[in-house]
């Protein structure tokens, strides 16, 4: 696994001191009793913006890995991180090579009884909603039996602003959604644990978003 020096549980201290200096924020954790950090799981948040892995950093297992789309891995600073932090990188535009590296991820996670952090929408979302999930996190929830862990970050449109970059003293808040069953599942399965977990992830998240954008979620949809 990974050194101390680069493990999420030591980088958990920085996470929170940059999110409440530099950006004024305090994370609130809603249902936290439904994840055990000491099981290995599939963690699938929603994606909103850079701020997720720093407003769930209380989350991160010690033991745990991340799948990053490859052009993450030349981003400066973020992507050496990355890299040092036990992260996987697909190729999008590769779909072969993309399924070669899922498979790869979930053959370590059983033999290190390693949890992963995956964002299942694939891209970014713009607050509105819940994007359709993909698939790769639903087959490696297949391949190890580790069951699927939803969370769900309140809507950025509380606290941020892509158009003005500009963010507003508002606390986000993680709810941590009971986890889902794969024991005993198939890859047939996958497209009916796709439409639980994100039926369960959008009942959460349309009540986060904000009442004056309410009237953009119907367009959106």
């Amino acid at each position: 696994m990974e050194s101390a020096l680069f493990s999420f549980e030591s980088r958990r201290p920085v996470h929170r001191l940059s999110l409440a200096i530099f950006i004024g924020m305090n994370t609130e954790y809603v249902d936290r009793h439904n994840f055990d950090p000491t099981k290995p799981c599939i963690i699938i948040p929603n994606h909103q913006s850079l701020l997720d892995p720093l407003i769930m950093a209380d989350l991160w297992p010690k033991r745990c890995c991340t799948i990053m789309k490859e052009s993450l891995k030349y981003s400066g600073p973020f992507g050496i991180l990355a890299i040092l932090g036990n992260t996987y990188f697909i190729n999008r535009k590769n779909s072969k090579k993309s399924v070669e590296v899922l498979n790869q991820a979930a053959e370590f996670l059983k033999q290190n009884n390693c949890s992963i952090f995956i964002f299942p929408e694939g891209t970014r979302g713009d607050g509105l909603k819940i994007l359709p999930l993909k698939k790769g996190a639903f087959h490696m929830a297949v391949q190890t039996g580790y069951p699927i862990q939803p969370i769900v970050v309140s809507s950025v449109l509380n606290f941020l602003s892509h158009s003005e970059f500009k963010f507003t003293q508002s606390n986000p808040k993680v709810y941590v959604l009971p986890q889902i069953s794969t024991i005993g599942k198939t890859v047939d399965d996958i497209p009916d644990l796709m439409v639980k977990t994100r039926d369960s992830m959008r009942a959460v998240f349309d009540k986060t978003v904000p009442k004056n954008y309410l009237h953009l979620t119907k367009k959106s949809d």
